[in-house]
């Protein structure tokens, strides 16, 4: 993987689905993440790049550059991230390489990462037994 200096925002679709209006089912999703371009993220020093969005669930690679601050979020349908490499952090604690973090429906927190890290993120697919809520837009 390159570094986020090195990234350019893709100009062309990338080798994934947008928005899938049908059961993935037997379908097959590839992406070939070295070769694929990242998008910017939403706050300087951080990357991503979209695997696969199906209803209210998302998968992404995120990368973020040594002293990325994300902004404080919610997470709608829950969240799990898998730490690549680096060190992911929020205000809970410290994650490694290799540690796998699994929050529920409406979790909220403030990640960084001093030190730089690459996480696999799935979100929104948590949500058994979750109550409609009213998300602010």
């Amino acid at each position: 993987m390159g570094t986020v200096t090195d990234l350019q925002p893709a100009e062309a679709p990338l080798n994934f689905p947008e928005k899938l209006s049908e059961p993935v089912g037997p379908a097959l999703v590839t992406v070939d993440t070295r070769s694929a371009q990242w998008r910017p993220g939403l706050v300087e020093g951080l990357a991503v790049l979209p695997l696969c969005e199906f209803r209210t669930e998302h998968t992404a690679l995120v990368l973020g550059a040594p002293g990325t601050r994300f902004q404080a979020h919610r997470h709608w349908g829950g969240e799990e991230i898998y730490v690549i490499d680096g060190t992911f952090e929020d205000e809970l604690g410290r994650y490694p390489a290799g540690s796998w973090i699994r929050s529920p429906h409406l979790s909220q927190h403030r990640p960084f990462s001093t030190d730089g890290c690459t996480i696999l993120v799935k979100t929104g697919h948590l949500l058994a037994g979750a109550e409609p809520v009213a998300m602010p837009g």
